[in-house]
């Protein structure tokens, strides 16, 4: 089985792609440990080692710059996930999560189980999951 992953502190923040490594706020909010957007997902740094550490084959993490063009803030402490393999709903059913540990659908991100696991216990109720595309309606 695969899950959903996502933030439990659910932000309304929405970004903007600049450049390869630039993103700027269009809609300020706080930022979550976990941000997904249109074309992008994003960590905090504190998540960066344990990513890195699990899933360093099947994705690449790369260092990114948020802008606040308005107050003209900016900060450094975040990471784009470039997920190197994408799942669909008729592609669920036959993933050997054995093979592979994360995947993107669209904007939102999956683990297997394993690593739903391991994300659990080294951040305890920062996450929430849901089973395959259970949300998706």
């Amino acid at each position: 089985m695969i899950y959903n992953i996502a933030a439990k502190t659910h932000s309304s923040i929405n970004l903007f792609r600049l450049d390869e490594n630039t993103f700027s706020i269009l809609k300020y909010d706080e930022f979550a440990l976990l941000m997904t957007g249109f074309d992008y997902t994003i960590i905090n740094q504190q998540l960066v080692s344990v990513f890195d550490e699990l899933m360093s084959n099947e994705l690449e993490i790369r260092p990114i710059r948020i802008l606040r063009r308005v107050t003209n803030e900016k900060w450094d402490e975040f990471f784009e996930l470039i997920v190197k393999e994408h799942i669909d709903i008729d592609k669920i059913k036959i993933v050997d999560e054995n093979e592979r540990s994360v995947w993107q659908f669209d904007h939102h991100l999956f683990v297997s189980e394993s690593m739903k696991n391991k994300i659990e216990r080294k951040f305890e109720g920062e996450f929430e999951f849901s089973e395959g595309f259970s949300h998706f309606g």
